[in-house]
C-alpha cells in the first residue's frame, strides 16, 4: 500500500506484491550473508532513499482515511492471490525493480545503474504516454539553475546562456546518462536530483529568459513500470 496506490486495477497490484515479496526474499538472503551495519542486525528498512517503503496498518489508516477499509481488502485480496509467489532467474530471487511510469520504453540496469542484468532490459510500455502526468514541465530562472549547481557541484557557468548545457549521451530508450553542464559533465541522474526533475528522460532549453525542462515518465525507469502495470 506504501508503492502503488490502491486503485489501480487488481492485476497490477497483484504484480507489485510479488515485486515486493521478491525484493523482501532477496534482500533478507543478501543481509545473511552481508549485514549492513546501519539495519544493526535487521533486514530490512522502511527507509525509502535506500530499501522499499512500507506502512504499519496505523500508517495505512492515516494515509487512506476514509478509504482505507475499503482500499485495504482490496490490496489484502490481490495479495492473498499470489502470497506463496516470487519471481526467480537461474533459482535466485531476481532483483525486482520497479518504477512509476516510464518514457514510453523501460530502461536497460545497465545503461542506468552499470549492471548488466540479462532480465533488466528495455521492453515497451506505450500506455505510460496515456497518463495525464506523462510530461511535466520545470522552469527556472539561469540565476536559479546555475546556484543550485554551482552547490551541488561546483559547475561554473560563463559565456550565453543558451550555451551553458549540451546533452551528450542518452540511452536508447531515451535517459540522459551524461550533460556538460557550464565547465562540468555530470550524470543524468545527478543532474535530475540537482533539480528535483521527475526523471532523467529530458530536454532542456533556453526560451531567452528561462530554462525549460521537460520530463517523460517518473523514476529510474528500471523494470516494470507501475502505470504500464495498471
Amino acid at each position: 500500500m506504501a508503492e502503488m496506490p490502491s486503485s489501480f486495477e487488481k492485476e497490477a497490484l497483484k504484480a507489485q506484491a510479488v515485486a515486493a515479496h521478491t525484493y523482501a526474499v532477496r534482500q533478507r538472503e543478501k543481509e545473511k550473508l552481508r549485514p549492513t551495519e546501519s539495519l544493526s542486525g535487521a533486514h530490512f528498512s522502511n527507509d525509502s532513499r535506500y530499501y522499499q517503503a512500507f506502512f504499519t496498518k496505523e500508517q495505512a489508516m492515516d494515509f487512506y482515511g476514509d478509504y482505507f477499509d475499503e482500499s485495504y481488502e482490496k490490496v489484502s485480496l490481490a495479495v492473498d492471490e499470489v502470497i506463496d509467489e516470487i519471481i526467480l532467474y537461474e533459482n535466485e530471487p531476481i532483483v525486482a525493480a520497479f518504477h512509476s511510469m516510464s518514457g514510453g520504453i523501460t530502461e536497460s540496469a545497465e545503461d542506468i545503474w552499470g549492471n548488466e542484468t540479462p532480465y533488466l532490459i528495455p521492453v515497451e510500455s506505450y500506455s505510460d504516454k496515456e497518463v495525464l502526468t506523462f510530461k511535466e514541465s520545470y522552469e527556472f530562472s539561469p540565476k536559479e539553475i546555475k546556484a543550485r549547481l554551482e552547490t551541488c557541484f561546483g559547475a561554473e557557468f560563463e559565456g550565453k546562456e543558451a550555451e551553458w548545457f549540451s546533452v551528450t549521451e542518452r540511452t536508447e530508450s531515451g535517459s540522459v546518462t551524461e550533460i556538460k553542464s557550464g565547465n562540468k559533465t555530470l550524470s543524468g541522474a545527478d543532474f535530475r536530483t540537482a533539480l528535483s526533475l521527475r526523471s532523467q528522460n529530458f530536454t532542456i532549453n533556453y526560451n531567452g529568459e528561462n530554462f525549460i525542462i521537460i520530463t517523460k515518465g517518473y523514476g529510474h525507469g528500471v523494470g516494470m513500470s507501475q502505470y504500464g502495470a495498471n
